[in-house]
């Protein structure tokens, strides 16, 4: 090949080299445009796709918390609607407080601990609950909520029994025990000033309750002014003006604390107790009509009460048992070789 066709030759496998080259940048560029699409693509969706699940997980959080809140208030309006009682159960080896619907389902343990919790009582709202923790031979006030959460001891000397709300829940009105002299006090403590204020001196013990619907208040007599008789009566008397009045009873008992457990119904217009007289349930209307039922101990009305909720003695143990005042039927609603003792309804 002369000199003219290899240089010939040359432009020509150049030329194809340039050709070929160009047409292998074309490809990879396309390639990488591609490449730098699908990426694009891929980080795009990506985030779209995070944003998305993330969306959609936000708000199934969100509805699942609502549904729970919902739950929990329907579960609380529930509960709420519903008539519990509180009571004591020896049924773990000592005295601790339980509550439970008023036909005797969904048992709860309110209080656990190695000392006596005993004479529970609601407040109006059914919200917290009083009663008397033994510590040793001290017997102090507790409080704590319905649900048994947010405990606390009020610290009074001497020893305390028989507390009860007032209608607000800012005042518990007691009796206090006095060892130095064998006397009674009926008093008030304040749970928001956290003071106390005394009502009244007795000798015999005085079983006070309050009634919701006022200041006013009961308590029992057994004085003795004529040296050999029982004066027994149940006293209504008012925490504002002191004014008081006998709403039953006279000076014909020969025995001292003849009307012992006292509750209001929720209305103020009856008064349940236990007689000691003859073992038996009575309540009296503000009038002094007495009614005798079954015989028990630890009376309390039903919320309407239509019913009363007491302790009977069946087989050596007390049970809890259930008295429809328009029927006259009697239901047991706890079970068990224990007692069950001191109810008190909302």
């Amino acid at each position: 090949m002369n000199l003219e066709g290899r240089v010939g030759f040359e432009k020509v496998r150049i030329r194809g080299r340039v050709k070929l080259g160009w047409w292998l940048k074309n490809k990879i560029d396309r390639y990488r445009k591609v490449v730098v699409g699908v990426t694009a693509a891929a980080i795009l969706f990506g985030g779209a796709y995070f944003s998305i699940s993330h969306f959609y997980k936000e708000k199934n959080q969100a509805e699942l918390e609502t549904r729970l809140l919902e739950e929990k208030k329907k579960k609380q309006q529930l509960n709420s609607n519903e008539d519990v009682i509180v009571f004591v159960s020896n049924r773990d080896g000592d005295y601790e407080i339980y509550k439970m619907l008023s036909d005797g389902s969904k048992t709860t343990k309110l209080t656990d601990n190695f000392i006596a919790d005993e004479q529970p009582y609601f407040s109006f709202d059914k919200k917290r609950i009083v009663y008397v923790s033994q510590n040793g031979s001290d017997y102090d006030l507790s409080l704590m909520n319905s649900d048994g959460t947010d405990k606390k001891t009020i610290k009074i000397p001497d020893n305390q029994f028989t507390p009860s709300f007032s209608a607000n829940g800012k005042n518990i009105l007691f009796e206090t025990y006095l060892s130095g002299n064998g006397t009674w006090q009926i008093e008030t403590y304040s749970d928001e000033e956290g003071n106390k204020t005394v009502i009244k001196n007795l000798k015999h013990r005085p079983f006070p309750r309050l009634n919701f619907n006022s200041d006013e208040f009961t308590y029992t007599t057994s004085d003795s002014p004529n040296g050999y008789k029982y004066d027994c009566r149940i006293i209504s008397s008012n925490l504002r003006t002191n004014l008081k009045k006998t709403i039953f009873g006279n000076n014909s008992f020969v025995c001292p604390s003849v009307f012992k457990q006292l509750k209001f119904n929720l209305f103020g217009s009856k008064i349940i107790y236990f007689y000691t007289g003859t073992n038996q349930v009575r309540f009296v209307d503000k009038d002094g009509h007495e009614i005798e039922l079954d015989y028990g101990r630890w009376p309390a009305f039903s919320p309407k009460s239509d019913k009363i909720v007491y302790s009977k003695k069946i087989d050596n143990a007390w049970k809890l048992m259930v008295y429809d005042l328009k029927s006259q039927e009697e239901k047991q609603i706890t079970q068990g070789l224990w007692d069950d003792i001191q109810p008190d309804w909302r």
